[in-house]
């Protein structure tokens, strides 16, 4: 096991990671039975119907959804990282919403005792940092209108590095999951300034890194290489790579489709090499599912086919930044988006880095 006082660089070569996601921030599309028998769309809108007995079912999820022997299995095949969403209310409570951090706790210690490092990402904001249902409430999008919203969210941070300042696991905190792009890049730069102040007076550069979202392409070519030593140190860019969605073109073949990480964004990650460090924070094995379903043009022999070569493609590409966390570790009927199905299925190889030295 890697000595845990040396700073994560120095621990593994690279970060090989896995989501952590639906555990304490819920989303339906990945565990619908939870929200059956509701019009509910995010947590905030669950907890409402769920009305008093919101504490007791939150509180068995928490403890059932994840535990050791998940993040043991983890480990056994081949990952050294998971990164860990959450929403601001696990700290506060915040009612409708239901705080955890006792759960969050329990998670550092598992991975303290289990040799993985861990990144905190913060997915759910005080009045959400865009529209969607991951951050706990979806369309209600007020952070970036709110100094007060901006000024909570500063705080927690800091009570979150405070508060695992000598946990050796933690080796990294995310202040913010994919903002929305309609918020001004000044304003993002502000807060991502500020929140590496806040909290670097907790966590120093050799004991946690603070990763900036850029989350698309087009603001890699912003935020990637502008925050540089000596006033910034340990600091990765955070980009996710998805191919499910945005339009991508029907015409493209399914060899243009499992081999695009290798066409288009490998270059792009090799010129990003250049300016700092970068990591792919999320990805997945899902291709469009738009115009057509794809599932159902192939026999099963040749999508399994089809997915370990697009494994295989990503996981080429994206070995050449610092780090790499797959979305998810487990999702209800939706095994292009579950790491555990795509180790179990064969898609992803195991262990992860088999054939990366």
């Amino acid at each position: 096991m890697p000595d845990p006082a040396l700073p994560w660089w120095e621990r593994e070569p690279i970060m090989r990671g896995v989501n952590l996601g639906g555990w304490l921030l819920l989303e339906r599309w990945m565990q619908p039975s939870l929200f059956a028998g509701t019009a509910a769309r995010d947590e905030f809108e669950l907890c409402h119907a769920w009305g008093r007995e919101a504490e007791r079912r939150l509180r068995e999820h928490r403890e059932s959804y994840i535990g050791r022997d998940d993040l043991v299995w983890l480990k056994r095949v081949g990952i050294n990282t998971v990164r860990i969403p959450f929403g601001y209310w696990l700290l506060t409570g915040d009612p409708p919403f239901v705080a955890g951090i006792d759960v969050l706790d329990q998670a550092l210690r598992w991975c303290q005792d289990l040799g993985l490092m861990v990144i905190l990402d913060f997915h759910g904001l005080p009045g959400a940092q865009s529209r969607e249902h991951h951050t706990g409430r979806a369309n209600h999008f007020q952070w970036h209108r709110d100094p007060d919203h901006q000024r909570r969210s500063l705080e927690i941070l800091e009570s979150i590095a405070a508060r695992y300042t000598d946990v050796s696991s933690l080796i990294g905190i995310e202040v913010v999951n994919e903002p929305a792009e309609s918020i001004p890049a000044t304003l993002l730069d502000r807060y991502y300034r500020a929140a590496y102040e806040r909290i670097r007076r907790h966590l120093p550069p050799e004991r946690a890194a603070i990763i900036f979202p850029a989350f698309t392409e087009r603001r890699l070519r912003h935020f990637h290489g502008r925050y540089r030593p000596p006033a910034f140190e340990n600091i990765i860019t955070d980009l996710h790579y998805y191919q499910c969605f945005g339009g991508w073109p029907s015409a493209m073949t399914w060899d243009e489709q499992i081999t695009y990480p290798l066409t288009h964004r490998l270059p792009e990650i090799k010129r990003a090499n250049e300016r700092g460090w970068l990591m792919i924070g999320e990805w997945s094995l899902r291709l469009p599912w738009k115009p057509r379903d794809w599932t159902r043009e192939l026999p099963p022999a040749g999508y399994d086919t089809v997915m370990r070569g697009y494994a295989a493609a990503q996981l080429w590409a994206y070995e050449q930044t610092r780090g790499w966390c797959f979305w998810t570790y487990k999702a209800e009927g939706e095994p292009e988006w579950s790491f555990r199905d795509c180790i179990e299925r064969g898609w992803l190889p195991t262990p992860v880095d088999a054939g990366m030295g």
